[in-house]
């Protein structure tokens, strides 16, 4: 009879979650070597299974390794196939994200109307799907984006969104978001 590893129920999909949740955790660490392991685990794992919608997620997630480590054309490599997957199975929320974190990399390269750009496609797709954390996440970056850009009242308009969604979410970040838009409802 075959062990079960630490617990995990016999669901294939669950051991991909348990992979991706100690991905992420060790990538907060900044153990971005192991991080990538997990993603990469999970990415073989889905492709084993089929499951297209875990596929993207960990595409995402070995792209935002590769970002953190300053290789952003490895980095673009994964978040694009990440996005060109999500779209070819309909899944609104894996090209949202992917859209995210490309905006997020164009920001990094200094290219604000770029990172702007994509940010504004992956809140339209969030909006539209539903995902409330999603829209939260793709306004608070492009908040950050316009303030950069001095474009103070867009970038309020979108952080008091910010702050409504948190609300809802029960954010843990609620306190630290009202506080960035209150030192923003001091600009012109």
């Amino acid at each position: 009879m075959p062990r079960r590893s630490q617990g995990l129920e016999a669901d294939p999909r669950k051991e991909i979650a348990a992979l991706n949740q100690l991905g992420h955790r060790l990538h907060q660490e900044a153990r971005y070597d192991r991080s990538l392991e997990q993603f990469w685990n999970g990415l073989v794992k889905a492709r084993e299974l089929g499951d297209k919608k875990w596929e993207c997620i960990s595409l995402n997630n070995i792209g935002m390794v590769y970002q953190s480590w300053g290789k952003f054309d490895h980095a673009m490599q994964f978040f694009r196939q990440s996005m060109k997957l999500a779209q070819e199975i309909g899944y609104s929320n894996g090209c949202a994200i992917a859209l995210n974190n490309l905006g997020r990399l164009y920001e990094a390269w200094g290219r604000l109307d770029r990172a702007v750009e994509n940010y504004q496609k992956g809140l339209k797709l969030a909006c539209v799907d539903g995902e409330l954390g999603t829209q939260r996440l793709l306004r608070l970056n492009l908040a950050m984006c316009l303030e950069k850009l001095g474009q103070f009242e867009e970038c309020r308009v979108h952080l008091r969104e910010v702050v409504r969604l948190d609300e809802l979410l029960e954010h843990p970040q609620l306190e630290l978001d009202k506080a960035y838009l209150a030192r923003m409802e001091g600009r012109p």
